[in-house]
């Protein structure tokens, strides 16, 4: 599978780095220089967490932000647009982590790194939304299909026709969200309003992200990037530790991925618990 540059690909590299805090199911945004890492819930038992951390990695540090007001909650979909971050939806959680009695959430925030502070906005359309992503200085919220689209300036909510995928991960590249459900890849062009099947990923991924103009998906074994240009995915890396194995039997999980300037970031958990977080570097590496 070729590149569509005269550098030749390489494998990537990672590099430890320290440990954030943990959860199962948090939500990620980025916002200029930092990444904002919140929410999700203890292992058992499994009510939402309200807290969020932001990372630096020119310090290689973590440091607590202002809780995000209302409820906590597990899977909240997350995103920034300008110089915001905004976080909401999900569902608040209960002691034996129970489907059928999830309080599923629609409070919608914005929040101000300026500041350390945060502000309700209109109310998510349904409840229990958890995919989402933005582009275009807009947001976008999928649940069941259904589709939407933030407007941050007007603080509202429009409906857009429905999309061919439920609900995934998602990442964005240029004018372009795209959304992993199971190993298939959707792009949604912001510009077009159109949506588009793409190349199958050859894992379903447990964390996405993307850096400068490559998608990437990891499970427990490898990291795949994806070249939009191409239309193409590339085995990149093994995953780090992931493997490893714990006495109860409770393995190790990926537990939230993002990007920022250049580089990925991945965290390793078990049971929730920070145990390894990576900052990986796509040019890094040994040639493929």
């Amino acid at each position: 599978m070729q590149e569509d540059n005269t550098t030749p690909p390489t494998t990537g590299s990672f590099t430890a780095k320290a440990l954030g805090n943990g959860g199962e199911e948090q939500s990620v945004f980025v916002v200029a220089d930092k990444g904002y890492v919140g929410l999700g819930a203890d292992f058992q038992p499994m009510f939402g967490n309200k807290d969020f951390h932001s990372y630096s990695p020119s310090t290689n540090s973590w440091a607590p932000i202002a809780d995000l007001p209302g409820q906590g909650r597990i899977g909240a979909l997350a995103f920034s647009i300008g110089n915001f971050g905004y976080a909401g939806g999900g569902r608040n959680g209960n002691p034996d982590d129970n489907a059928a009695t999830y309080l599923y959430l629609k409070g919608f925030w914005q929040y101000n790194p300026q500041t350390n502070s945060w502000a309700q906005k209109q109310d998510l359309p349904e409840r229990g939304i958890s995919t989402g992503f933005a582009v275009c200085n807009k947001g976008f919220a999928l649940k069941d299909h259904k589709f939407w689209e933030y407007n941050a300036t007007s603080n509202t909510w429009t409906p857009l026709p429905d999309a061919p995928v439920a609900a995934g991960k998602a990442f964005t590249i240029g004018n372009s969200g795209f959304v992993l459900a199971a190993n298939k890849l959707w792009e949604y062009n912001a510009l077009t309003h159109q949506w588009t099947a793409k190349a199958d990923c050859p894992t379903s991924a447990d964390v996405v992200f993307s850096v400068e103009t490559k998608g990437y998906a990891v499970d427990d074994y490898f990291v795949y990037e994806y070249n939009p240009n191409s239309d193409s995915w590339l085995k990149k890396i093994e995953t780090p530790n992931i493997q490893e194995a714990n006495d109860d039997g409770y393995g190790l999980r990926l537990g939230y991925a993002f990007g920022l300037n250049g580089k990925g970031y991945i965290s390793i958990e078990y049971r929730g618990q920070p145990q390894y977080f990576y900052e990986y570097d796509p040019k890094g590496g040994s040639p493929l």
